[in-house]
């Protein structure tokens, strides 16, 4: 009974992205461990030593290679966003901080008309990687450095991730990102979107 009142929604949470209760408790510890050590570093160096270990960590655990069964059902779960955002997002060049594993962006690419894509993680799939439609590149989202400027700078449930101390470098990494005029979609954990990690569990 412990573990209900726990984690009350982890059995929903199980049957929807199909791993197990298991799987899913350790995963929620593990990222509420690095997210204690994050949020107390002081250093922006040691910070960024953790957000690669934590994420090295974590993906590995999860199995993230981009070739899991899901993947197409994971790029339609990104319909809500495309269509609400379509207006800010047709016929023009999209850059993704925090891309995951690219759904958002596989999403556009099979349903509206783009001029580029371009998807930044820490983390990026071998698999990704050999996209020929979008560019995708394992970086930093915090100091990020890029001499191509795009009309849409995209976020979604990434920021809450990081430290506040790393706030104010990330976002000027998606500013210097941005064509003048350039827009920012910034999505964090609601009612329509999300949360879409781990914390759902509780």
């Amino acid at each position: 009974m412990t573990k209900k009142i726990r984690f009350p929604y982890i059995d929903d949470y199980s049957k929807e992205i199909g791993l197990s209760n298991e799987i899913l408790e350790e995963a929620f510890y593990i990222e509420n461990y690095f997210h204690k050590l994050i949020v107390n570093e002081k250093s922006y160096v040691g910070r960024e030593k953790l957000y690669k270990e934590f994420y090295n960590k974590l993906l590995s655990f999860y199995g993230r290679t981009g070739n899991n069964e899901n993947f197409d059902i994971n790029i339609s779960k990104k319909n809500k966003q495309v269509i609400l955002f379509s207006a800010e997002l047709k016929n023009k060049s999209i850059i993704d901080f925090g891309c995951g594993e690219g759904s958002f962006l596989m999403n556009i690419q099979k349903n509206i008309p783009y001029k580029k894509l371009q998807g930044i993680d820490i983390f990026i799939s071998k698999s990704l990687k050999q996209n020929k439609k979008i560019e995708f590149i394992s970086s930093s989202i915090i100091n990020f450095k890029t001499k191509k400027k795009f009309d849409v700078a995209f976020s979604d449930n990434v920021l809450e991730h990081l430290s506040v101390l790393d706030y104010e470098q990330h976002l000027k990494s998606v500013y210097n990102s941005l064509n003048p005029g350039g827009k920012f979609i910034l999505i964090l954990p609601n009612r329509l979107f999300g949360p879409c990690d781990i914390t759902r569990i509780i």
